[in-house]
C-alpha cells in the first residue's frame, strides 16, 4: 500500500509539471486609451439665467470616479454644491457622461483634449438656459 500511494504521489508531481507556461495576459492593449490624460481637472464658467453664472470644477480620476463642484455666483453672494459619481465615455459619439442614475446624468462633448462642451438632455450644445 505504501508503494502504491509513493508511486501515485511521484507520478502526480510528475504530471504537474507538464501544464506548460501559463500564456501572459495583456491588459494595455485591451484596455482603452482615455480620450485624455487621467487624472484631468476641466475649470470653466457656464451660463446661468437668474444669476452672474455658474463656476465649475470637474475633476476625472483614473478609478473611473468624478468629482463636481459647481458655485452659483449671483452678485457677491455665492453657493457651492459638490457631487462625486462614475463617468463614462462613448467613443463614437465622443460623449462623456456623468452619473448612472436615471434623471441624474449629464452630458459633455469632447470637443478636443482640452475642450469640454455642455450637452442639454437631447444631446445638443446648451444655451444657458438650463438648470444644472
Amino acid at each position: 500500500m505504501r508503494f502504491f500511494s509513493l508511486f501515485f504521489l511521484v507520478v502526480l508531481f510528475t504530471l504537474s509539471g507538464c501544464t506548460g507556461p501559463r500564456p501572459k495576459t495583456i491588459q494595455s492593449a485591451d484596455k482603452p486609451k482615455e480620450p485624455f490624460p487621467i487624472p484631468s481637472t476641466f475649470i470653466g464658467r457656464i451660463p446661468c439665467p437668474d444669476c452672474d453664472g455658474i463656476d465649475i470644477v470637474l475633476n476625472f480620476r483614473k478609478n473611473g470616479l468624478y468629482q463636481l463642484r459647481k458655485t452659483t455666483v449671483k452678485g457677491k453672494t455665492w453657493d457651492s454644491v459638490a457631487e462625486i459619481g462614475r463617468w463614462k465615455y462613448d467613443r463614437t459619439e465622443k460623449l462623456i457622461v456623468l452619473g448612472n442614475k436615471r434623471g441624474s446624468l449629464r452630458t459633455l462633448q469632447l470637443v478636443d483634449r482640452d475642450t469640454l462642451r455642455l450637452q442639454d438632455v437631447e444631446g445638443k450644445k446648451n444655451d444657458g438656459k438650463a438648470e444644472y
